[in-house]
């Protein structure tokens, strides 16, 4: 259809502006497809007729597209050529967004800067002088965005630019903040773009693991999945309604061309009547054999739209079938993580408590007090034995475990919170609690008084049973 339009447009040789959307459009589909070879052709026939149209507001994003459809061919390649003209095509962008200010709009400057910034540092090997220059165009960039609505996925990847600028320069600190700045941007969306939210709850997660915080590192994976889920959920709905809008359009076209059908037929049986007017008993002849062929076509007509729409609801019921054993699928891997990443957690309590013991082991040592290896080792594997056995009920009865806490918790759980309820759920008392955490057994008790509290309890209500019955 896109072709059909650009064929009538050639008979009107001034309309450049829309020449050069037309090929926009199909610089689009082929972009999509990452159709390099056909997204280059067709972006390159968009920016010639945007030059010819001395619109410079239109003129930016045809370099903005030329330069996307010059990184597929560059990811293909691999070439230095093609980096060199990808780079050389994204500053056009940029130059002639800076020169002509009044005629450009932000919008179109902000994603013109944004690209150069991308391929810069996602492409080439940086300078000092490159990541200086992607840094100002990046705070340029939210700059911009502040005068530009709906612009929150724009600034949202400046400040992902700069978050990875810092984790090469090893400031994690500074990359912590982009992030999260770029996060709670993100969620300031009326339309949440889940698949910017997923890339940045990754990296935050990323980030936390290496920074050694396990508890924040689950909570954005977590997060991560769950946006994984909606993204899922949304294309699917899209999918169901591409598929919904062109059954009925097929279903119009159907009924278009019966409509000129029997459009036709009719007016064979004006003249079939008006011949019946002159020759009498021939013209009844004649009309008993239309009347014949009609009934027959038309029978075989319904015959065929019933199969048509059986078919059709058939596929419609295999592609229901087909999403539901996908989602099926992805709860069970969903899951699975969960499952995994309860069980990385429970093992970093127990290594903690190991390195505790360690570390007083040092000190004992260190100050010559007499210390009996023996009762301490026997302590060590009683207190492993229960641990272990109480952990492999939690991890394969309970995965949702920290979930469920905290849906139950009245009050915010501290991470120090959840290790004592782990610990109270695998049975231990307080005083071997005291050991592991190498506190007095007075503080074991009034954290569980706290707790209680947190959950609502009363004085005479045991942690232990209450934990058993919500996570049954």
């Amino acid at each position: 259809m896109v072709l059909q339009f650009i064929a009538q447009l050639e008979k009107t040789p001034d309309e450049y502006i829309l020449k050069s959307k037309a090929n926009y459009l199909l610089y689009a589909v082929h972009a999509t497809w990452n159709d390099a070879k056909n997204s280059i052709l067709y972006a390159e026939k968009s920016l010639k007729f945007a030059e010819l149209s001395s619109d410079k507001n239109l003129l930016v994003p045809a370099y903005a597209n030329l330069g996307v459809a010059q990184s597929l061919k560059y990811m293909e390649s691999k070439n230095s050529k093609d980096l060199d003209e990808l780079i050389k095509t994204s500053k056009k962008a940029v130059q002639i967004s800076e020169q002509y200010q009044n005629q450009v709009t932000n919008y179109n400057y902000a994603i013109a800067l944004l690209n150069l910034a991308d391929y810069q540092r996602n492409y080439t090997k940086l300078t000092v002088n490159d990541k200086n220059e992607i840094k100002q165009n990046s705070f340029k960039i939210i700059e911009l965005c502040k005068t530009i609505p709906n612009s929150q996925e724009i600034s949202a990847g400046a400040l992902g630019l700069l978050s990875g600028l810092a984790k090469d320069e090893n400031q994690i600190e500074l990359a912590e903040k982009y992030l999260l700045e770029a996060n709670i941007i993100l969620h300031t969306q009326k339309i949440k773009n889940f698949y910017a939210l997923v890339a940045n709850s990754t990296e935050l997660a990323n980030l936390y693991q290496q920074k050694g915080e396990f508890q924040k590192a689950f909570e954005f994976q977590k997060k991560a999945t769950d946006y994984s889920t909606d993204l899922y959920n949304q294309d699917q709905a899209e999918t169901s309604k591409k598929l919904e809008a062109q059954f009925q359009s097929e279903r119009k076209e159907e009924e278009l061309t019966n409509l000129e059908a029997k459009n036709k037929s009719l007016q064979k049986e004006r003249i079939l009547y008006i011949c019946l007017a002159f020759i009498g008993i021939i013209g009844a002849f004649f009309m008993f054999r239309s009347y014949h062929f009609k009934l027959r076509y038309s029978v075989g007509r319904e015959n065929q739209l019933n199969s048509e729409k059986q078919e059709a609801h058939l596929k419609l019921q295999l592609q229901e079938e087909e999403q539901a054993r996908i989602l099926a699928e992805q709860e069970l891997l969903t899951l699975q993580q969960q499952k995994l990443q309860d069980e990385v957690l429970a093992s970093q309590l127990h290594l903690e408590h190991k390195n505790q013991v360690l570390k007083n082991l040092k000190d004992k040592i260190g100050n010559e007090s007499s210390i009996n290896l023996k009762q301490v080792m026997r302590e060590e594997n009683l207190l492993d034995n229960d641990f272990e056995s109480a952990k492999f009920r939690i991890q394969e009865l309970h995965p949702n475990f920290f979930k469920t806490l905290n849906e139950h918790s009245k009050q915010k759980l501290t991470p120090l919170d959840l290790k004592y309820c782990s610990y109270i759920y695998l049975g231990l008392d307080t005083k071997q609690i005291a050991t592991i955490l190498n506190i007095e057994p007075k503080s074991v008790r009034m954290t569980k008084y706290r707790l209680k509290q947190k959950f609502g309890l009363v004085k005479e209500d045991e942690l232990y049973t209450f934990f058993h019955q919500i996570i049954a």
